[in-house]
């Protein structure tokens, strides 16, 4: 079932600064809100620490973690992510 979130977040991107976090959706959409001045996907690629064996090995504890277009804010609080 559809809900018109699509058109809600061109709608709503208006109103978004450069801190704000923006998924990507499809390549025309996109083009259309750049077309309109409006602020395209940003800040959706997240660091997040992560304490694994390869993280060990690697001696890297962050991960990069991309969110989708509607990911749910469940997810989002659901990451430690690095300051």
């Amino acid at each position: 079932m559809k809900a018109a979130s699509t058109s809600l977040e061109i709608y709503l991107s208006q109103f978004c600064t450069e801190k704000d976090t923006l998924t990507p959706l499809f390549e025309e959409e996109e083009k259309f809100k750049k077309k309109l001045n409006l602020l395209t996907a940003q800040n959706y690629k997240l660091k997040k620490k992560s304490f694994g064996i390869k993280n060990f090995l690697n001696l890297n504890f962050n991960n990069e973690v991309t969110l989708e277009s509607h990911s749910s804010l469940k997810k989002v609080l659901k990451l430690k992510l690095v300051n």
